[in-house]
């Protein structure tokens, strides 16, 4: 069993949410019934979205989200090692991973933004990272 985000696969459960059909005569993946996205709010502001199956959805809580964000991390790690080892992508070098892997391994997840003012992420956001500087020291 993987213990990292992949494609096609929950971000938490780490279940395959894909399967193979027959499209006009291609073979194409399509997603399962039980396939579902979520989008996360990062300390930067930014957001991402993860593939995350509807059980995994349903129960997921805030607690959750620091054992989400490794699963990511490690899956970048993972796609980042690839892409060095590609001979035909030669500006991914060992460094550009480092630099790479070192800028989004810091990043934790805050809440699920949907729904949420701006007002309201922004302070979530500034008491994450508060909170965060506190476990460090």
């Amino acid at each position: 069993m993987i213990d990292r985000d992949k494609f096609g696969h929950c971000v938490k459960c780490h279940d395959y949410l894909l399967r193979e059909v027959i499209d006009r005569g291609k073979v194409v993946l399509a997603r399962t019934v039980d396939f579902d996205t979520e989008m996360l709010l990062l300390d930067d502001t930014s957001q991402m979205r993860v593939t995350i199956c509807k059980k995994c959805k349903e129960e997921l809580k805030d607690e959750d989200f620091p054992e989400l964000m490794e699963s990511v991390v490690a899956g970048w790690e993972w796609e980042t090692d690839q892409l060095v080892a590609d001979e035909n992508k030669p500006q991914w070098t060992a460094v550009e991973k480092k630099e790479y892997m070192d800028r989004h391994r810091s990043l934790g997840v805050v809440t699920r933004p949907q729904g949420i003012s701006k007002t309201e992420i922004g302070k979530r956001v500034k008491k994450f990272k508060e909170d965060k500087v506190k476990k460090v020291k």
